[in-house]
């Protein structure tokens, strides 16, 4: 099953969620970028556009594909896209759901889902850019 992720960036920070695990899994308090398993018959790219809307309240007019991976028999499909002032003053957040803004090296300091891992270390020079 292929998984969706994204990295959101808003005047230089990071924004990332806290899942909330009811299997009490080791991953329970990690914090992770936004993400979604596909759904059949539906792109990469439209999945994690709905799952920005789900969680966030946010509709993005364009996001940028970053690159593929495959980790543990699953693809995971990056992509990147930046907030606007009026994205971030209407956020809305689900009920239970934590979401925060973090900068670069801050991240050094949490705990971060695996597949939120690879995508830092794919594309750490995305993140060292003066545009994020």
């Amino acid at each position: 099953m292929d998984i969706s992720l994204i990295l959101l960036t808003y005047k230089g920070k990071i924004l990332l969620t806290n899942k909330d695990y009811p299997d009490h899994s080791v991953e329970k308090s990690a914090w992770c970028f936004i993400s979604e398993h596909k759904k059949t018959n539906s792109s990469p790219k439209d999945t994690i556009l709905k799952k920005v809307i789900e969680e966030t309240a946010i509709s993005l007019n364009a996001i940028k594909f970053l690159s593929s991976c495959k980790y543990k028999n699953k693809i995971r499909h990056f992509f990147y896209g930046t907030l606007t002032d009026d994205n971030v003053n209407n956020i809305k957040r689900p009920e239970g759901k934590l979401i925060n803004f973090f900068s670069i090296k801050e991240l050094g300091n949490l705990s971060l889902t695996v597949s939120s891992q690879l995508l830092i270390e794919k594309h750490r020079d995305l993140l060292d850019s003066p545009l994020v």
